[in-house]
């Protein structure tokens, strides 16, 4: 009996070291405004599927350099986003600095595109909870 209750033992130790833990991932969800308002997205004449802006979160990595970055998707008519992340299930907790682009990304006559690249952004969030973000893009232009 002795020996079978070792060798159950081995096997489950042996399992133990094939199997890592699920890292944790988060779903962000946040409010996008424009000088203290709701951020209004023009979107009349836009091809199918163009939002009329890109909302980008990249992280930064310890040695302060960007990753590659993940696409919120944006919902122009409440101004609210949502980021999951390539596999949908989230992104991984830490620090991420924002870069957008808003107006069509195809441009339309008279347009004026409004960008902010990550480099140049004062918008950096800590990611690691489920609470909620609100992004005030005036008062983070660099």
């Amino acid at each position: 009996m002795k020996r079978r209750g070792r060798m159950a033992l081995c096997a489950a130790l042996i399992a133990l070291a094939g199997c890592t833990p699920a890292e944790k991932k988060v779903v962000v969800k946040g409010k996008l405004l424009d000088n203290g308002k709701p951020l209004h997205i023009a979107t009349e004449g836009l091809p199918p599927g163009e939002r009329g802006i890109r909302l980008s979160f990249y992280p930064v990595q310890e040695n302060g350099t960007l990753g590659d970055p993940e696409e919120a998707t944006v919902a122009p008519q409440t101004a609210t986003f949502e980021l999951r992340g390539h596999d949908g299930k989230g992104i991984k907790p830490g620090k991420y600095r924002v870069g957008y682009t808003i107006g069509s990304l195809f441009g339309r006559p008279g347009e004026k595109t409004r960008q902010l690249q990550p480099e140049q952004s004062k918008i950096i969030r800590d990611i690691g909870g489920d609470a909620e973000l609100t992004i005030d893009l005036a008062k983070s232009e660099g």
